[in-house]
């Protein structure tokens, strides 16, 4: 199952805007604050294209390997944590790089506290989208490499993987760190408990 791009803005809470913003609950967002949040969110509603693709994967575990459709990724914490499971899904989200383009010219043009909003916001979009995902899929929970025992050196694998299986409607691709390209973008395997 291949997903098409997404066509609407996930809605963000300003609960949730706020934690990546790194604002307190109890200061207002009035002023100059609501002036940047509102145009980031209008600006992210009619510029940003934002996508999630998701394909089932079978899940198996040999010796300190967790293998995903038969590849080896070494990790003998990643193996236990699958336990008896055998399916899951490959995931791949990202907010688009319209973003992450539109920060670096507010950068450039001086106005760093759009570019801070504009990079807090994409944050929460992709925390959003695959949240949302693996909850339609049914999962509570979602490995990505870099996290939870997974070494961010096998993201390239994990994502070669992927693109294998699917076609990505987005750029996306892996920086010999491991970091994801547009940075607002994240590849996460969710398991899906046995039945």
């Amino acid at each position: 199952m291949t997903e098409s791009p997404t066509t609407q803005v996930p809605e963000i809470s300003e609960a949730c805007f706020r934690r990546f913003l790194r604002l307190p609950a109890s200061r207002p967002m009035e002023g100059p604050l609501e002036e940047n949040a509102t145009f980031v969110r209008n600006w992210y509603a009619t510029h940003a294209r934002p996508w999630v693709v998701t394909t089932p994967v079978a899940l198996s575990v040999e010796d300190e390997n967790l293998l995903v459709d038969g590849e080896a990724f070494p990790s003998g914490q990643l193996a236990a944590r699958i336990g008896d499971r055998r399916s899951g899904f490959l995931i791949a989200v990202s907010a688009g790089p319209e973003a992450e383009e539109e920060a670096a010219s507010r950068w450039h043009a001086d106005e760093p506290d759009l570019y801070y909003f504009i990079e807090c916001y994409a944050s929460a979009v992709v925390e959003s989208l695959l949240r949302n995902t693996c909850t339609r899929l049914g999962s509570k929970e979602f490995w990505c490499p870099g996290y939870r025992e997974w070494p961010l050196a096998q993201m390239p694998r994990l994502l070669d993987l992927l693109t294998r299986k699917v076609t990505l409607p987005g750029p996306l691709r892996v920086l010999e760190s491991g970091m994801l390209m547009p940075r607002k973008s994240q590849v996460a395997l969710v398991p899906l408990a046995t039945p």
